[in-house]
């Protein structure tokens, strides 16, 4: 079986600690601005620096994420991993598309149009696109919501059964993530529970990019050596 090159392993590590970078950059926007979640609160906000770095930042990151998805592939070679890939590769193609609509279309022309409206009609045109962009944002979440789960299992069965401590770790999170981007199915039975896959996101997405990293820094001898 061909293993992949210490460069390849490494360049996708890099990229998995970017990735938890870029999240927990994410989680500290958040703390510190309102993420517009429809067009009354995005048109109050208005076009922020913070908001538009959030967007390019949490637009490049997904090929970062598929970059380690093809990386934990390459380093399993198990049926598993590769349905991961190609389940993963359908959610992080929806996140892409909506993420440059929401560049491209969203921040860069519909409201910006809306803020400069000198008539109504101009002014309801505007409008109704960004309405239109958030009900595509649910459509897509729709999607992600079914593809996030499955991904993460599949990483998970690749994984928790590993040679060592280190990937074996690695499987328990990819159950973990698993289990908490699963609440959204359960939220119907036990409304209590509505909103906690958003509160443990960045424990649970962090310390799971972090071990991946580390994972696929460190050649086969090494983490059976060490980890």
């Amino acid at each position: 079986m061909v293993q992949m090159s210490p460069r390849a392993r490494r360049i996708a590590a890099v990229a998995a600690f970017a990735v938890a970078a870029i999240f927990v950059t994410q989680e500290i926007y958040l703390l510190l601005a309102v993420d517009p979640s429809s067009a009354a609160e995005l048109i109050k906000s208005g076009v922020q620096p913070l908001n538009l770095l959030r967007a390019r930042l949490m637009f490049y990151v997904f090929f970062l994420v598929l970059t380690v998805q093809a990386a934990l592939f390459a380093r399993t070679r198990s049926f598993p991993a590769l349905l991961g890939l190609v389940v993963g590769s359908i959610g992080c193609t929806m996140e892409l598309s909506y993420r440059a609509l929401e560049l491209e279309g969203l921040f860069a022309r519909w409201l910006p149009a809306y803020l400069q409206a000198h008539d109504d009609a101009a002014r309801q045109l505007a409008h109704a696109r960004l309405d239109a962009f958030y009900d595509l944002v649910m459509v897509a979440y729709r999607v992600i919501g079914v593809t996030a789960p499955m991904t993460s299992l599949c990483f998970a069965l690749a994984t928790f059964r590993g040679a060592t401590r280190l990937e074996r770790t690695l499987g328990i999170l990819f159950f973990v993530n698993c289990a908490r981007q699963s609440l959204p199915f359960v939220v119907p039975l036990l409304p209590a529970l509505s909103g906690l896959a958003g509160t443990l996101f960045i424990f649970v997405i962090a310390p799971v990019y972090v071990v991946a990293g580390l994972w696929l820094w460190l050649s086969p001898s090494e983490t059976a050596a060490r980890l």
